[in-house]
């Protein structure tokens, strides 16, 4: 199991467990940065801004939903907007890529909204469905595991997970286009990172 980074004490301003988020997440983020921006260099630069400011806004941001999620997140919609820059300039990039980059951010404020609506989101779902989504996204168990530690069936685990799913999508349909990428796409984390 990964280390658990505790955002409230970075919140606090302590800077060795900023350190260790630093090092914790560094390279796996920039990896994925470099995934879509094919550029080792800008992909670092994205990476290294966004720990910038978080520290410089730390004392406003609240994580919800973990901090490994929140950081690929942001990591996505960073690299989104500098493709999107890029692509006013440059000629070879593929436009329709990026139609859904015209929905993203360039700050961290929405990435901030889009924590807050999946957090009211999931907290609305029934207690064990909730139980059983945060285990598979948040912890990375299988349904295997998460099974065998609730003492259901596989078969159960997966209907939860689907109805989670299917009500999460309803419940953000507002953040259609970016939730379907986050979240029920397995990128998600952003909420399991192989990446997820």
């Amino acid at each position: 199991m990964e280390q658990t980074i505790n955002w409230t004490y970075i919140k606090q301003g302590n800077e060795k467990e900023f350190e260790r988020m630093f090092f914790a997440f560094y390279k796996s983020l920039c990896a994925y940065a470099n995934r879509m921006l094919r550029d080792e260099m800008e992909s670092e630069n994205v990476v290294q801004a966004l720990f910038c400011k978080l520290w410089e806004e730390r004392s406003q941001i609240d994580i919800y939903i973990g901090v490994k999620p929140y950081l690929f997140k942001a990591v996505y919609f960073s690299s989104l907007n500098m493709l999107k820059r890029k692509s006013k300039t440059q000629e070879n990039v593929d436009l329709n890529s990026l139609n859904q980059a015209d929905l993203l951010v360039n700050n961290l404020e929405e990435v901030h909204e889009l924590d807050r609506a999946v957090h009211l989101a999931i907290t609305q779902l029934p207690e064990k469905r909730q139980e059983i989504f945060r285990l598979s996204r948040f912890e990375n168990m299988t349904y295997k595991e998460i099974a065998s530690s609730l003492d259901i069936s596989i078969k159960t685990v997966e209907n939860q997970m689907g109805k989670a799913l299917e009500s999460l999508r309803l419940s953000l349909a507002d953040y259609l286009p970016v939730f379907l990428t986050l979240i029920l796409s397995k990128l998600i984390f952003f909420f399991q990172i192989h990446l997820f």
